[in-house]
């Protein structure tokens, strides 16, 4: 299964960037992924933009302060659950500063939020990878996860 994180926003000198490629780089050696930044002046805009990157056969999963709270374990499970379906891709999005529009989110699988929080999306990038990652290890029982 192939894991695209599409993102608005700039793709290189943000906040946690260092953090964002730590953890990509990890998480390529469990399965292929790839990150796609899209920019627009409004959320119809950029959510425009997302939906060019949207595959049709994708999962697609939101990250949005009104979604679901989730463990790591429920990440982990989320992904071998999408794997034993056979699913070949499935896609993070992380809007921008004035969220995710009508158009994604109705096309959203899964609508996850990382906290009650509301983040900088830069900063949610690296909170993604190092996740994704972590999940990764859980379903492979490697010892990162301290549960």
């Amino acid at each position: 299964m192939k894991i695209t994180i599409i993102a608005t926003g700039k793709q290189r000198g943000y906040i946690g960037e260092d953090v964002v490629l730590e953890y990509t780089s990890r998480l390529a050696h469990y399965m292929p992924e790839s990150w796609v930044y899209v920019s627009g002046s409004s959320v119809t805009e950029e959510s425009r933009a997302m939906m060019k990157h949207i595959s049709s056969q994708a999962y697609v999963v939101i990250l949005d302060e009104r979604g679901k709270d989730i463990s790591s374990q429920d990440l982990a499970d989320l992904l071998t659950k999408r794997l034993n379906e056979s699913v070949k891709e499935i896609h993070f999005i992380i809007g921008g500063a004035y969220g995710i529009g009508d158009e994604v989110r109705e096309r959203a699988n899964y609508i996850w939020s990382l906290s009650k929080l509301t983040f900088p999306h830069e900063l949610v990038r690296g909170i993604l990878a190092e996740a994704l990652y972590r999940a990764c290890t859980i379903n492979k029982g490697e010892g990162y996860h301290h549960a």
